[in-house]
């Protein structure tokens, strides 16, 4: 008897707050852009801009419905300490029943202290308490059954940071919407949505353009020749690469493979590097005779040396740039030119990846704050046999490495994005 009562009860009460559900408003929040487009290079002021939808079921008694813009950042030093600090909070009053017009957004530089949340949270409890309903207009404006909406426009303040999601830094935003009741038993409706903040494509787009040339050659195995369409691309493009290599007649020319790595440090309060950060490398593309085992590669790349600049000259510059003489082919060494048309398909964002079945780790993009750089390298390894080597029994594979540095953006740092619409 004493369960089935329970469980009347809980039916009763289950069916109770179905029925409050479906009659409570409902708040939706869009945003226009993608994320919060920031310039870097001027002081022209960043803006958010969106609309905020109230879904009334009944009539609904409102005392104001606001728009917030929080941003935080949480940095890790190397030696253990920890620094929160607010990076902007920004309040945009969209409707008040005290005034006609909507109230200018109010700007905080600093996270506000403990003492002053206290007198905030007091004054908050007592305005509450000692309204009573004695004034009209504290008592709110009642809003008819339907669909309220209200456009806003925020004006943000520029030299915002980026979005960064580090092990050891963090750098988040979000915009919470709120709709206030008059009422001591009354709850105020709120929504928060998370919002990434990224550097003005439209400006980053101009250096980014340039494409990258290096040219390197080894003495008795290889020289190649690597141009680069663009110095910088956002992440989950495609990147068109030109890889030109005359492998001489002393070696045999036995494979590609290109890499991109991300080399993350961290640096102390001084600017100096602390220590290294996490180090991620993705395969992008691979040709390799069939004939190399993989005993070979895997001897290959323990014996790397990506440095050991005996016998080799490298020459890394912009297109256009005066030519700079690298090292001439002898007479005779010459065996075949060999030209690569390569597209590259570059990983996703690591805040926005989904987990799927191709395997391939997501990275961070380019980006510099407090205590983190984060900068990222294209590496073409050119697998080849010397002379030594032809016998099938002597399978000896060299390694040799060209890195060039690419510039990654976030993946909103698109082409579509790069002119933003004008804001009125």
């Amino acid at each position: 008897m004493l369960r089935q009562s329970l469980s009347a009860v809980k039916k009763a009460t289950q069916s109770l707050y179905t029925h409050e559900a479906l009659s409570d408003p409902r708040l939706d929040l869009n945003i226009t852009e993608p994320a919060v487009f920031v310039p870097t290079f001027t002081d022209k002021p960043a803006v958010l801009r969106g609309t905020c939808q109230l879904n009334v079921k009944d009539t609904l008694t409102v005392k104001r419905v606001t728009v917030n813009f929080r941003g935080t950042s949480r940095v890790t030093w190397p030696h253990g300490l920890h620094d929160i600090q607010t990076v902007t909070d920004n309040t945009l009053t969209l409707f008040s029943s005290g005034s006609l017009e909507p109230a200018l957004p109010c700007y905080s530089e600093s996270e506000p202290s403990w003492p002053s949340k206290r007198c905030k949270l007091w004054h908050a409890v007592t305005s509450r308490l000692c309204s009573g309903g004695s004034h009209e207009k504290s008592a709110g404006t009642k809003l008819s059954a339907g669909t309220h909406t209200y456009n806003f426009e925020m004006v943000l303040h520029s030299h915002l940071p980026e979005s960064i999601q580090i092990r050891q830094s963090q750098v988040r935003y979000r915009v919470r919407a709120c709709v206030e009741c008059p009422g001591i038993l009354k709850r105020s409706l709120a929504l928060n949505k998370a919002i990434t903040t990224v550097h003005c494509p439209a400006e980053d787009e101009v250096d980014d353009a340039e494409p990258v040339y290096i040219a390197r050659a080894w003495k008795d195995l290889v020289q190649c020749e690597v141009l680069v369409s663009r110095r910088g691309a956002p992440l989950g493009d495609d990147l068109p690469v030109t890889v030109m290599f005359t492998e001489l007649a002393t070696a045999k020319f036995r494979g590609l493979r290109v890499f991109l790595s991300e080399n993350v440090q961290y640096l102390q309060r001084d600017g100096l590097v602390g220590c290294p950060g996490p180090f991620r490398r993705v395969l992008l593309y691979e040709k390799v005779d069939g004939l190399v085992s993989t005993l070979s590669l895997r001897r290959a790349s323990n014996d790397e040396r990506p440095d050991s600049g005996k016998g080799e000259c490298a020459v890394a510059k912009m297109v256009g740039d005066s030519e700079t003489p690298s090292e001439p082919a002898r007479e005779g060494e010459t065996e075949s030119e060999t030209t690569l048309d390569l597209i590259l398909p570059l990983p996703m964002c690591h805040l926005h990846s989904q987990p799927d079945s191709s395997g391939m780790q997501s990275m961070h993009f380019d980006t510099r704050y407090k205590n983190v750089r984060v900068r990222h390298w294209l590496e073409f390894v050119f697998l080849m046999t010397p002379k030594d080597g032809f016998d099938s029994s002597h399978d000896r594979i060299v390694q040799k490495m060209a890195k060039v540095p690419l510039a990654l953006r976030s993946c909103y740092a698109q082409h579509a994005n790069a002119s933003l619409p004008a804001y009125s």
